[in-house]
């Protein structure tokens, strides 16, 4: 009978550890509580065969409550077995019957993760197959829409540094909102040999200065500063020099981004934009204009490369006529091409008109060219020269200058 109860409970035992494989800690468990039944039974049998009475076998049977404890943790799982389904939730399983993940690492030489760990491993499994899938979308750009004058573009969010100088035409692209920026001529000189009078003209700019602030994520304010301007004119027929300075005419403007502020990077694309502006009188000094002026400007860039970009401007003035009565329109245009040499390193060449000017030599042209160095992110200076292409634009016009942003 001992026999038969010994096999009865070693096959009932088996039978369990086979549908809970998955789990080594539990199946360790219920090996080792099969060996000290096994002990115990053995034992029992053979204090059954000295001729030992019953009492004495009960009292063994007592001291190997352990299996009847098992027997019951046997039946619990072969009821769960019937509810889930055998291995169907294997899971659920693990976590009725799996030690605590302490227990575990006391029991186990590699320790358990916790969740802050699993969390980190899934977000590093998820952007390396973003990174390895050339098929994953690419991020949309950020809505900076939220930012303004008074709330800046984080840097992170912040547009590649562009500049509207040295040359002539104006970029349509805007600086970021709460971002300031600005452009200045360190020196800029420019000379004409015989203007209409048959002198000669000379003109000194010293730190002209452009000050650009982005106001929204498509708009933004600047003022053209011109704190000192000399004017030199040496008459033919005499030789006597006579000269004029001061403080210069202020412009101030608004551009405004139509569309490309923040797609204008790939070949391809295209930005467009418009550019209202006023000069304003500062000084009866024979440097500044008299009469308040404006106009308007209409900006588009095309990028057909990642080094080569063509800017466009077309722009309608209303200026103050030289007799200071009424006023004449006049259109000025350029046409610039933009090469990146290098990462640090770009050049332009353009060609600028201005028509309906009141010179009786008729309408200014220049072709401008000059050299771009990128010191950093923030910062590109720059040297050119303008040369004049009709007898009524400027014979030279050399140039050295400096943008920082903000």
């Amino acid at each position: 009978m001992l026999k038969a109860m010994f096999k009865f409970l070693l096959n009932s035992s088996v039978l369990a550890a086979s549908f809970i494989v998955s789990d080594p800690t539990f199946a360790r468990d219920v090996t080792t509580s099969l060996v000290a039944q096994k002990s115990t039974l053995l034992s029992s049998e053979a204090g059954s065969t000295s001729g030992h009475s019953l009492p004495p076998l009960k009292m063994k049977m007592q001291r190997a409550s352990p299996s009847n404890k098992m027997a019951q943790v046997i039946s619990k799982f072969q009821a769960d077995k019937t509810s889930f389904g055998v291995a169907k939730d294997i899971h659920a399983l693990q976590s009725n019957y799996s030690l605590r993940a302490a227990d575990l690492q006391s029991a186990t030489s590699a320790p358990v993760p916790n969740q802050d760990a699993l969390q980190t491993v899934r977000e590093m499994s998820i952007t390396q197959v973003s990174v390895s899938n050339p098929e994953q979308p690419e991020s949309l750009p950020p809505d900076k829409r939220q930012y303004n004058l008074f709330r800046p573009t984080p840097r992170k969010y912040l547009r590649d540094f562009s500049t509207d100088r040295p040359n002539l035409a104006t970029s349509p692209l805007t600086v970021d909102p709460g971002i300031f920026q600005v452009e200045a001529d360190i020196v800029n000189y420019s000379r004409k040999g015989t203007n209409e009078d048959g002198n000669t003209g000379e003109k000194f700019l010293f730190a002209s200065t452009t000050l650009r602030a982005g106001l929204t994520n498509n708009t933004e304010f600047r003022l053209l500063f011109q704190p000192y301007n000399l004017v030199r004119t040496t008459f033919r027929d005499t030789g006597g020099v006579q000269e004029s300075s001061g403080l210069d005419t202020l412009q101030a403007g608004l551009k405004i981004n139509l569309t490309g502020n923040d797609t204008y990077t790939k070949s391809g694309a295209s930005a467009f934009g418009i550019l209202p502006f006023l000069n304003i009188p500062t000084a009866r000094n024979g440097v500044s204009s008299i009469s308040i002026e404006g106009g308007v400007a209409f900006l588009s860039s095309f990028k057909f490369s990642d080094t080569l970009d063509l800017e466009v401007q077309l722009e309608l003035d209303v200026n103050k006529n030289s007799d200071r009565v009424g006023y004449h329109a006049e259109s000025f245009n350029v046409v610039s091409l933009d090469y990146q040499i290098t990462p640090t390193l770009g050049t332009f060449f353009e060609i600028a008109s201005r028509f309906g000017n009141e010179s009786r030599f008729g309408a200014i042209s220049t072709f401008d060219t000059g050299v771009l160095i990128n010191v950093g992110n923030d910062t590109q200076l720059d040297v050119g020269i303008f040369k004049g292409l009709t007898r009524a634009a400027n014979d030279i016009n050399p140039f050295f200058g400096i943008s920082k942003r903000f």
